[in-house]
């Protein structure tokens, strides 16, 4: 137990979503809340119970902000990554120089365009944590000065989790938010031309796409829609090693190390990805997966048919995908954040 836990005058608040809903922001917020209440005396504050206008979750905001003096900011937003920070900085400053901002996703290409102002605020966090170190150097271009790397860690699995040996056919597996700008469409193409192969989905649907996506489902025999998935990170592990491939041919502006990416390298799972943001950073081309340039129905297809008909090459990148899980389990890099927060 750290001296700062044993400090009641140093309570921490973690102010953010959490689950559910489930996303990429919510388990982020989650599994990092879990590993830092290992070491510190730290509360939650679910922004989304705050939303739905929980009145004990209200009051315990309220609380926070008028009490507090350190916090974790873990918001999902751009719009209230800015009204958290200036909240801070014109009312709190000195907490704010105490506290720590985990950067969700692609958000910094915002945060570098909203001037030089936003920025001397962003330089008074004693940390920005973000995910890559492509993000890394986007913000220190911008003279963000007090940026450190936090790639969404994930929790290791309890029992082992060895990728499946491929006994025909493929099985095919998107485990995202269904939203067109994820490129679910592109793999309904894909598995309307390979009709020999399985293609599942997980995933939150987006109403602009709902009816359209669930007629196709009705449509395709080889696809199959599962639900948004609501088991803890064990489970999700499991469930992701039954597959052969998993498939996001993304071009998502808000793109940062997503989750499920680390997911499929701890299931033992290569991926099929679009070169979009970071992508590359995360997936090595012909390694650990593909990572497709101008990404088409067409190239999946090609790629799942090389996988199909090389079973060496598939069951050698699930290997490499099994190995790379190393760089990303928690309990390396919790301790990261936790060493900012007891810094004096």
């Amino acid at each position: 137990m750290s001296a700062l836990s044993r400090n009641m005058q140093n309570v921490i608040y973690y102010i953010g979503p959490f689950p559910p809903a489930y996303g990429g922001v919510t388990i982020k917020n989650k599994n990092l809340f879990q590993e830092l209440n290992k070491d510190l005396d730290i509360r939650q504050i679910d922004l989304n119970k705050v939303k739905r206008g929980n009145l004990k979750e209200i009051l315990r905001f309220v609380w926070a902000t008028l009490v507090g003096k350190q916090y974790v900011i873990g918001v999902s937003t751009q719009k209230n990554c800015c009204i958290v920070t200036k909240f801070l900085y014109r009312n709190k400053r000195r907490a704010l120089k105490r506290s720590v901002l985990m950067v969700m996703g692609g958000m910094v290409d915002v945060m570098t365009n909203a001037g030089t102002e936003f920025v001397q605020m962003l330089n008074t966090y004693r940390k920005i944590f973000v995910e890559l170190p492509g993000m890394l150097n986007e913000l220190e271009m911008a003279g963000v000065r007090n940026v450190g790397i936090y790639p969404n860690g994930r929790p290791r699995p309890g029992a082992s989790t060895m990728p499946n040996i491929c006994d025909k056919p493929l099985r095919c597996l998107f485990f995202s938010i269904i939203r067109p700008e994820k490129g679910f469409s592109l793999v309904l193409q894909a598995a309307q031309m390979l009709p020999h192969m399985q293609f599942h989905f997980y995933g939150e649907l987006r109403e602009d796409c709902k009816q359209s996506f669930l007629d196709a489902v009705k449509t395709i025999e080889n696809v199959t829609y599962h639900g948004v998935f609501t088991g803890d990170a064990v489970a999700v592990y499991q469930e992701i090693s039954q597959y052969d491939v998993l498939l996001l041919p993304t071009w998502w502006r808000g793109e940062g190390l997503p989750g499920i990416l680390i997911e499929a390298k701890i299931a033992g799972l290569p991926v099929i990805v679009s070169d979009h943001n970071f992508n590359k950073e995360i997936v090595t081309h012909n390694f650990d997966g593909l990572v497709i340039q101008d990404i088409t129905a067409e190239k999946i297809v090609a790629a799942l048919k090389d996988f199909d008909e090389n079973s060496e090459k598939l069951l050698n990148m699930k290997l490499a995908a099994k190995a790379e899980a190393e760089k990303y389990y928690i309990d390396a890099w919790a301790p990261v954040v936790v060493r900012e927060l007891e810094r004096e």
